[in-house]
């Protein structure tokens, strides 16, 4: 699923866009599990955070 993500957050980074909102984040899948990383999810959305801005340009 992670992967399906990343492959979004690529396609979106390559054309320009305004915002994006991301769900929280929940740190154990049930009440007093185990912590989780976001480090996966944090990998999946690189793409949108680590590419410059698309800016429009006027002619």
């Amino acid at each position: 699923m992670l992967d399906d993500l990343r492959v979004c957050c690529k396609v979106i980074a390559e054309h320009p866009f305004v915002g994006i909102e991301i769900a929280e984040f929940q740190n154990a899948w049930e009440s007093g599990g185990d912590p989780v990383s976001p480090d996966p999810l944090l990998d999946a959305l690189g793409p949108l955070l680590a590419e410059e801005p698309q800016l429009s340009r006027k002619s």
